[in-house]
């Protein structure tokens, strides 16, 4: 996925916190029988 590089965080704190705050995320694709949306749980091990 093109993400421009004003938007891009790398921070790996800001990243932890993020996926603390909001763990869960929507992945929307395209099926046989049009656009679908699945539900994802995010997980992040610790010290990854």
């Amino acid at each position: 996925m093109y993400c421009p590089e004003v938007f891009a965080e790398t921070r790996s704190e800001i990243l932890r916190a993020l996926n603390q705050r909001y763990p869960l995320a929507t992945l929307v694709s395209m099926g046989a029988n049009g656009l679908e949306a699945n539900h994802i749980l995010l997980y992040l091990a610790p010290g990854e």
